[in-house]
């Protein structure tokens, strides 16, 4: 289910994400961008932040991921881009440890940015006062936040060897006809759909990112380069054993194995 509201040909992590997992994402890290932006622009007042102040706070939190303000341009010429497909993973692996498995609350966290302190500055990232304060208090452990993407990612490994043995071939990993041969004209919510863009200068500003669809080549692209990333064989999607070995999964190989769906070797990042 590509949409919830949020449609994959606008807010492209929301998209993104859905389709490289199991359902419609339904994670709020990004999305508060668009209320944000949105409500301040249906009622005439400027948004709360500059697009490029935004950009810029929000990426720096995204490491080891990514550190550039264009992982959250979302306009046409960078929808397909690694930054925007790090942002992606970042976010899945983000959802999977600290949103899915410890439970921290859905709209509080991930804190990218938060219009209450002020240099907009949220917790995320902080070392006094981030997600894995939280879980260490409670816990007595030293998890940083980079444990706990570690974890994500491991969780996301462990899903995609689960639909692998269900059936899963990156060829059913594809977005409904119309998200491909329909531009996005009327929306769920409002009737424009702005988001951090840069302009052909190069210069940041919100832009109205509807009246546009998904390009089937490219995103194929996309999917081959995100499984490299994650260490899956790019012609399939499904796990390779040297990455499944590397978590600590090698018996999520074994059964792959034993059901002809593991990957090919030398594929992956």
């Amino acid at each position: 289910m590509p949409e919830h509201g949020y449609d994959p040909r606008a807010e492209l992590e929301w998209g993104f994400e859905t389709i490289m997992c199991d359902r419609d994402m339904n994670s709020h890290c990004f999305n508060w961008i668009f209320w944000q932006a949105n409500i301040s622009i249906l009622f005439g007042q400027r948004p709360f932040i500059a697009a490029g102040k935004l950009a810029k706070i929000v990426t720096s939190k995204l490491a080891p991921y990514v550190d550039s303000p264009a992982a959250l341009d979302y306009s046409t010429p960078n929808m397909y881009s690694d930054d925007v497909m790090q942002l992606t993973r970042w976010h899945i692996h983000y959802s999977r440890f600290w949103k899915n498995s410890t439970l921290l609350c859905d709209f509080r966290w991930a804190d990218l940015f938060n219009t209450h302190t002020p240099d907009f500055h949220g917790a995320t990232g902080s070392e006094k006062a981030g997600e894995h304060v939280f879980w260490n208090a409670v816990t007595g452990d030293t998890m940083s936040l980079a444990d706990g993407l570690e974890i994500g990612k491991q969780i996301w490994a462990l899903d995609n060897a689960i639909w692998t043995l269900q059936g899963r071939h990156r060829d059913v990993v594809k977005f409904a006809d119309y998200i491909y041969d329909q531009p996005f004209t009327k929306g769920e919510l409002l009737p424009f759909y702005f988001w951090p863009c840069r302009d052909e200068k190069g210069e940041w500003q919100y832009q109205d990112v509807m009246r546009r669809s998904l390009d089937r080549d490219k995103f194929e692209d996309w999917k081959s380069r995100f499984y490299k990333l994650e260490g899956c064989d790019p012609e399939t999607g499904w796990p390779t054993r040297t990455t499944l070995a590397a978590m600590d999964l090698a018996f999520v190989a074994d059964e792959l194995e034993k059901n002809q769906r593991i990957g090919k070797e030398g594929q992956g990042a």
